[in-house]
């Protein structure tokens, strides 16, 4: 369970801006515009597999831009407020 954390942690800060599907070939999220992707849906064409098959190879909770804005906001303010505290607690002695 960390670990899937960790990789929605990672693609969120790797690619903010365009959405990620889970590639259950590559074990990981992948960006439709990435070579890895293209590779990914190229192997499976090259298989002669239909595009249901295809979309059942990238299922998986899809990471869309606008949940990604939220997991990098969250943990930007979590880190600020966290050096914030620190710092203020150590400014008080």
């Amino acid at each position: 369970m960390i670990s899937g954390m960790v990789n929605i942690a990672a693609e969120c800060l790797r690619n903010p801006r365009q959405p990620s599907l889970w590639s259950a070939e590559l074990g990981k999220y992948i960006c439709p515009t990435t070579p890895d992707s293209k590779a990914a849906l190229k192997s499976l064409a090259d298989f002669g597999r239909s595009l249901s098959t295809k979309e059942t190879a990238l299922q998986g909770p899809r990471l869309d831009p606008q949940f990604k804005l939220v997991i990098v906001t969250s943990a930007g303010g979590t880190c600020f407020f966290l050096v914030l505290c620190v710092a203020t607690t150590i400014i008080a002695g």
